[in-house]
């Protein structure tokens, strides 16, 4: 049975009072507005028509957005405190990326991965490690308080490039919150900077990370990126 959703999820209005109260000629609130107008530069990344149209075109190949394993290898391993075998993770829009493969490889254990686009849940149908169609914006079907660690690497900030995302992301927060056991660890790989999605993520205690960005295709205007460790 899933409990009562907490009581401080922000919604639309409740992020745009707080962006009001910055600086108006901030540079962080340029590009706060630059991300709600992504969709006219660039593909609309919340889409799932989006995913499913290039996970068909890509079939058997693999990207990995904004971090490598090798670069976040040793972050995980600190929020794991080397309980490899019997910590619960939940791997959330993991795309056809590698990390939980390497992670496999690394000895870490009870990974699940969770995505939209059923046409990569069917193309990762064979693989040693469970997949999961589910849409993170509506509910995450798992119980409450089920995973030691969750990650997120680039899945916030697509979720952000389409439009009338505030209630989206909101929940798709909240589901997180539910389902970290007390705790645990939510970590986020993001571009996004700290001026903005800190926002996004006040029922959590964060630490942020600065970290060496790494080139992509998209957001070349970036320069950093950020890990956020985000603690029930």
């Amino acid at each position: 049975m899933i409990s009562q959703q907490p009581s401080n999820i922000l919604n639309h209005s409740d992020i745009i009072d707080e962006a009001e109260q910055l600086t108006q000629n901030n540079s962080i609130i340029q590009q706060m507005f630059k991300e709600l107008s992504l969709s006219t530069e660039y593909p609309d990344f919340s889409s799932v028509d989006y995913w499913n149209n290039r996970y068909s075109k890509q079939k058997d190949k693999f990207f990995e957005w904004l971090q490598t394993y090798s670069t976040l290898q040793p972050f995980i391993h600190n929020c794991l405190f080397g309980r490899f075998d019997i910590s619960q993770i939940l791997y959330v829009g993991c795309g056809n990326s590698q990390l939980q493969d390497y992670m496999q490889l690394d000895g870490i254990k009870n990974i699940r991965c969770v995505d939209f686009s059923d046409v990569l849940i069917r193309q990762k149908q064979q693989q040693t490690i469970p997949y999961y169609l589910m849409d993170v914006t509506t509910k995450i079907d798992f119980e409450d308080e089920e995973f030691d660690f969750i990650i997120d690497k680039c899945l916030l900030d697509s979720l952000m490039s389409g439009s009338s995302f505030f209630e989206r992301v909101s929940k798709y927060l909240s589901e997180c919150y539910r389902i970290l056991k007390p705790n645990g660890t939510f970590m986020i790989i993001s571009y996004g900077h700290p001026d903005i999605r800190t926002i996004y993520l006040k029922l959590f205690k964060i630490q942020i990370i600065p970290i060496e960005k790494t080139k992509i295709e998209q957001f070349n205007d970036i320069e950093h990126h950020y890990i956020y460790m985000c603690t029930k």
